[in-house]
């Protein structure tokens, strides 16, 4: 077993041997994930989480808090997977689960259908098409003004 942390965190055992990556290193955090099964957040109430969504593009079990951005992020099927209460007893249960349980089966379906929201080609191709749409919209006639006239008198 690897460990590897983001940012600081205390209580890792040093028999653990924990890699920790700085917070800001976006490459580091993606390659460690691209050779990682599960991601672990304590994360609890994030407004955002990239890790989760990158965990996810790669393959890699998101095991994150059940409050915040986590339960709306997460398809419905998965959050028994993946969302914790945020008590040791809670994420352990999780881990275990992941480690010794199969995934149901269409949670890549899901997954891909998730994620699918953050590519960036799909997210262009929206948006064109979103585009497209208003621009062939009929526009609202402007009533012209009338014009005035000029009298000219000697």
């Amino acid at each position: 077993i690897n460990l590897t942390v983001i940012g600081r965190f205390n209580g890792v055992p040093e028999s653990l041997r924990p890699i920790t990556l700085d917070e800001r290193d976006d490459g580091a955090h993606v390659r460690s994930l691209a050779s990682a099964s599960l991601l672990i957040s304590a994360r609890p109430n994030a407004a955002h989480d990239d890790l989760a969504v990158r965990a996810l593009l790669t393959g890699c079990l998101p095991i994150v808090p059940g409050t915040g951005l986590y339960s709306e992020l997460l398809p419905k099927p998965m959050h028994r997977y993946c969302l914790h209460d945020g008590t040791t007893e809670s994420v352990v249960d999780r881990v275990l689960n992941a480690w010794y349980l199969e995934r149901p089966t269409g949670m890549e379906v899901l997954i891909d259908e998730m994620v699918g929201h953050f590519d960036a080609i799909q997210a262009c191709k929206m948006i064109d098409e979103r585009l497209d749409r208003l621009a062939h919209v009929p526009s609202a006639r402007v009533a012209k003004k009338p014009r005035r006239r000029v009298l000219a008198f000697d």
